[in-house]
């Protein structure tokens, strides 16, 4: 019988990592294992573990950081055990305050991987969630052929007009073959506040081959916990993530001509977005340490980009 393992690298969530565990525990589908990497917690994050895993047939296992490692390396340490320990036939990283809405979803992924020798991964559909429960948005790639190529789907990602995200940590399952030689060889970018989990399934995509979408009902949720950057501050970190996700990744899956497309139309967007707001001082000097060091601003629109650093109007179109 198949098995599946599950990582949840967690900090100081201990307002949801239970929603995120018992929606685990309550599938339909029970040969799981759950491995839960704390990275030394200062809230009751460990004590809210511990209360579950003593509920869940020993399908929990808790392991604590002495210190704090930080999103990147307790992700990563979370995925090592897992796989070199556990060796589950397919794997799911959640964020932990994310959970399943769909207590078949696990069933639904195995049985397309079992049944479908040629796929990779399952992609479960996802939306974003009030700490209520109320879905807020929903994200579907109507597009998308069943299965689809996960290179293909990456090239979209990085150009996507909309910016919409690939989902959750938690919106794939994958089989373990994937992950051999795991970590990762390291990207520009590790450690982020927005989206430091992209890469990562930049570099899952690429290698899975095809991809199996199960789009028909959201399986999967993202809790807005109302604690997430928001405003001005958003704006700028997304921008150094996905500049340095096209960084990563941009040569791999796209021609020149898309990848400077998409470089300018991160710029442009950057510049619509906080040319009527202003920018703090904080976050001008993390965008003129970026221009320094990576040198966007002299490559494309350096006139207009520092013109909005400098927080000038700048009078653009309504767009469409």
């Amino acid at each position: 019988m198949a098995t599946v393992g599950i990582g949840i690298p967690v900090f100081n969530m201990d307002w949801s990592i239970g929603k995120t565990l018992i929606s685990f525990i309550n599938q339909s589908f029970k040969d799981i294992q759950i491995i839960v990497s704390d990275d030394s917690s200062t809230d009751k994050t460990k004590e809210a573990v511990k209360e579950i895993a003593e509920k869940s047939d020993g399908r929990i296992s808790l392991i604590s950081n002495e210190t704090n490692l930080g999103p990147s390396k307790n992700t990563n340490r979370c995925i090592t055990k897992l796989i070199n320990e556990v060796r589950p036939d397919f794997v799911i990283i959640s964020c932990a305050d994310d959970y399943f809405v769909d207590m078949k979803a696990l069933e639904k992924g195995v049985d397309a991987l079992k049944s479908n020798p040629q796929i990779g991964a399952v992609y479960f559909s996802w939306g974003l969630a009030l700490p209520d429960g109320k879905i807020k948005s929903e994200c579907r790639y109507s597009h998308l052929p069943n299965p689809f190529s996960g290179k293909d789907f990456i090239s979209y990602i990085l150009t996507d007009q909309n910016r919409r995200p690939i989902g959750g940590m938690g919106s794939f399952m994958v089989r373990r073959e994937i992950y051999e030689g795991f970590p990762f060889p390291p990207f520009t970018y590790r450690e982020s506040n927005y989206q430091f989990d992209t890469p990562t399934w930049c570099e899952v995509l690429s290698r899975a081959g095809l991809v199996y979408y199960l789009r028909d009902e959201i399986c999967y949720l993202g809790i807005i916990s109302g604690k997430n950057i928001t405003g001005v501050g958003r704006y700028v970190t997304e921008f150094l993530d996905r500049w340095h996700i096209l960084d990563d990744f941009g040569e791999r899956f796209l021609d020149e001509t898309k990848l400077k497309a998409a470089q300018a139309k991160l710029i442009r967007d950057l510049i619509i977005r906080i040319a009527a707001k202003g920018v703090s001082e904080g976050e001008m000097k993390r965008l003129d340490e970026f221009i320094l060091s990576e040198g966007p601003g002299s490559l494309l629109l350096n006139r207009f980009f520092l013109r909005a650093l400098n927080a000038q109007p700048i009078k653009v179109g309504r767009r469409a």
